[in-house]
This record gives structure tokens, C-alpha cells and sequence, in this order.
């Protein structure tokens, strides 16, 4: 693990110094586990709103003639406490008063004309499929590596990873992690699930093998999702834009739900406007509508399973590229995590995602970065569709977006940066 400067280390002090987050508690930024709200899509009462932007609001209480804060006008008209302002996009994470009707509540304030728009906190869920078949050797990731390395320049570029966080214990690992950030505790941003240490070992150790993808980039952990895998898009949200301020250059975002989300895509836009790429999986469930995968500008990844599409890929008409998502094993925490319940071996396991997918094309990403660094993230994108190996019919298709990344190509000198984005 790198040494943590001072002032890194206050700042994340200062964001961390909640009380621990109990479950039942719904009047803080983010419950300590999400998954007793899957099934209804949103954490209770919580949600999401912009306001127009005044500093100072006319108070409700003596016909506007008194200014009060955005937040006392929120409590006094509507009886809604801010949870938390997220910066430096200003949307503020609200919760209804438990005397309070939701019913009643939201649908008045989206008629406030201090308000521009107000949306539920949507849970998202952890793409993760681990792999039963122990006995395949090697991986494509690993393969690619050897070939990829040359066209690497020395020079190093931080990936956020934002997931379920990275043990910094693994050996293959510690020198290239960062100080990170833990959205639940003012612990470290280890890693209690097993996901997010394996994504990790994907992109910058070869699964604890080989030096790895991009064996010069910096792991910066951002822990979003809980040991179950489950987060919210307050978390999400949070989490990009201390990402982007932290210095990532590339995010990779491991999470998808059903619902789309406005302050999500806004999210999405002012890390692109800062030059972060964002590369998200497509999912594992099929579904057809799945985010943040599915918004403009963030590329969204299949798997492949050898040369074809995998089972369990979604086909959409959002999906950007495809990569090996089958039987991929990397680093895993030692000890007893979450996926061990669901086989994942302890120190190395094997996963069938497009999580995977997704950290082949993050490494990829940062790669051309490092080869152009005055290229937008819209160039990068464009660079990776156009260099991809068409599969499937002619141009793109739903199943396998552009076609199979091509590190080689990719990484050739450009010719043209104009094409095939989305």
C-alpha cells in the first residue's frame, strides 16, 4: 500500500467520520447493507434531487419574506432531510420523514419550481457469475498481456475500481494501490465480497500470475457496493466524483439495474467533461435495459466465451464491444468473503462475468490513454470500437456491439481518431 500524504489523509478523515451505518436506519447516506431493498428496486424513502441552485430560499413559514437554506426550506415545506450534498455536481440525497407520505411528498416537490428534478435512490447489483469449472489453464487476459506490454509506455495511469473494494494484502497488488475510499465506514476500502480484488488482479497482475494487462497502473479502490455486492446511485454517484477528483483516468464500474437514472447520466457526463473514461459491464442477467452500462458515453462490455457470445452476455443495441468474460481466474482475498459461499476460491478464483469483460477493456483504455494523453474520452472510445474485430453480422449488432477488442490495433499508431463511436 502507498504511503498516505497528510492531506489526503484528513480529507478522507473528514469524509468518513459518520457513526457506523445500521440497516434499519434509513436517515443516513448509506446503510451498511442493501439487500433486504433489492427487490423493490430503491431504498426506502431515500431519493435523489436537484434544486435550481439559489443559495437562499424564501422560508414558507412567514410568506417568504424571511431567506432561509435550500435544506430548512426542504424540512419546512415538505419534511425531507438532506442526507448529504454530493459535490461538485450539487445533487443533495434526500429522506422523507417516516410521518410523511412518499406518495404525497415526491410528486409535490417535482411541482417546486426550486426544484428541477427529484428521482428514487435506485439500488444497483454486482454482476458476478463464479465459475464451477476449475480446470481450465491460463486465461485470454493473461495471454494478451505478453503481447500488450511492448506498446505500453512507462508511465503510470490510476483505474478506479469502483466495486466492493481490494485487499491490500495481496502481494501482486499492494505496490499498486492507492488510498481509497470507503463509502460505509472510515475503514479502509478492503475488500469483505472478493470482487473487487479480483477485477483488480485482472487489470495489473495477471490474476496474481504474470505482470498483468497494464502492469503500470495504479489501483485506486472506491468501495460503493456492500459485501453482498448491492450499492445504490447515491453511492455510484459519490464515488465517480471523488474518483475523477482523486485523479482517476479511467473508472470501471461493475454494477447494473434496470432503471435509468438522471443524476446517474449527469454523473456520467461530468466525469467525461474531466477526461475519465468509463467502462462499464454490460451485466449477467440478460436484461436489455441495464445501467450504467446503457448510458451515452460509458462503454459498455460483453463477455465472449472463446469465440462466441457467452450465455449469460446481454444483447442490446447500447452494447459497445465485447471481451473474454469466461473462466477467468485472478486474485482473490485469503479468508472467508462473501462469493465463498458461492465457490470462489480463497487467493485465486474463477469467475464468468462481464465484470471481467469490463477489466479487459478498462486496462485497454488506459493503455491508449497513456499513448495519447491529450485524447477526450470520446477519442478513446472511438478507438476501441474501430479497432475491434467485427463478429457476428456485418457492423454493429446487439450481440457483439463493434466486435471483439484487439489490443494490437488499438494500440497501433492511429490514423484516425473519427468513426464509429456511439
Amino acid at each position: 500500500m502507498k504511503t498516505l500524504s497528510l492531506g489526503l489523509a484528513v480529507s478522507l478523515l473528514f469524509a468518513c467520520q459518520a457513526k457506523p451505518l445500521q440497516l434499519t436506519d434509513l436517515n443516513i447516506a448509506h446503510p451498511s447493507s442493501y439487500a433486504s431493498f433489492a427487490d423493490i428496486q430503491a431504498v426506502p424513502r431515500q431519493y435523489l434531487l436537484k434544486r435550481t441552485g439559489e443559495a437562499m430560499i424564501g422560508s414558507p413559514s412567514n410568506d417568504g419574506k424571511r431567506l432561509i437554506s435550500g435544506s430548512d426550506y426542504l424540512a419546512q415545506q415538505y419534511g425531507v432531510q438532506v442526507l448529504k450534498v454530493i459535490e461538485p455536481i450539487g445533487f443533495e440525497l434526500i429522506s422523507v420523514h417516516p410521518d410523511r407520505r412518499p406518495e404525497e411528498v415526491i410528486p409535490a416537490l417535482r411541482k417546486d419550481k426550486h426544484v428541477l428534478y427529484v428521482e428514487p435512490n435506485y439500488i444497483r447489483r454486482l454482476q458476478v457469475r463464479p465459475s464451477q469449472n476449475q480446470s481450465a489453464s491460463g486465461s485470454p487476459l493473461t495471454q494478451m498481456a505478453a503481447t500488450a506490454s511492448s506498446k505500453t509506455p512507462g508511465v503510470s495511469g490510476i483505474i478506479a475500481i469502483l466495486d466492493t473494494g481490494i485487499d491490500s494484502s495481496e502481494p501482486t497488488l499492494q505496490d499498486k494501490i492507492l488510498p481509497g475510499y470507503n463509502l460505509f465506514s472510515s475503514l479502509e476500502p478492503n475488500d469483505d465480497s472478493g470482487h473487487g480484488t479480483w477485477m483488480a488482479g485482472l487489470i495489473a497482475s495477471g490474476g496474481g500470475t504474470s505482470s498483468g494487462l497494464e502492469a503500470d497502473a495504479q489501483l485506486l479502490p472506491v468501495k460503493v457496493l456492500d459485501r453482498d455486492g448491492y450499492g445504490s446511485d447515491a453511492g455510484l454517484i459519490e464515488g465517480i466524483c471523488w474518483a475523477v477528483t482523486h485523479g482517476a483516468k479511467v473508472i470501471t464500474l461493475g454494477m447494473a439495474g434496470k432503471q435509468g437514472s438522471q443524476a446517474l447520466e449527469e454523473a456520467v457526463q461530468y466525469a467525461t467533461q474531466q477526461g475519465v473514461t468509463l467502462v462499464a459491464a454490460a451485466g449477467n442477467d440478460g436484461q436489455s435495459n441495464s445501467y450504467p452500462a446503457a448510458i451515452a458515453g460509458v462503454l459498455s462490455v460483453g463477455a465472449l466465451d472463446g469465440n462466441t457470445i457467452a450465455s449469460f452476455s446481454p444483447q442490446a443495441s447500447w452494447l459497445s464491444v465485447v471481451a473474454p468474460g469466461s473462466n477467468l481466474t485472478s486474485t482473490t482475498p485469503q479468508g472467508e468473503v462473501s462469493l465463498s459461499s458461492m465457490g470462489l476460491s480463497a487467493g485465486r478464483g474463477k469467475i464468468s462475468s462481464t465484470t471481467g469483460s469490463a477489466a479487459y477493456v478498462a486496462a485497454l483504455a488506459l493503455m491508449v490513454k497513456k499513448q495519447h494523453p491529450t485524447w477526450t474520452p470520446g477519442q478513446i472510445r472511438q478507438r476501441i470500437q474501430e479497432s475491434a474485430d467485427d463478429l457476428g453480422r456485418p457492423g454493429r449488432d446487439p450481440q457483439y456491439g463493434f466486435g471483439r477488442v484487439n489490443f494490437r490495433k488499438a494500440l497501433a499508431p492511429a490514423t484516425t481518431t473519427q468513426g464509429r463511436a456511439r
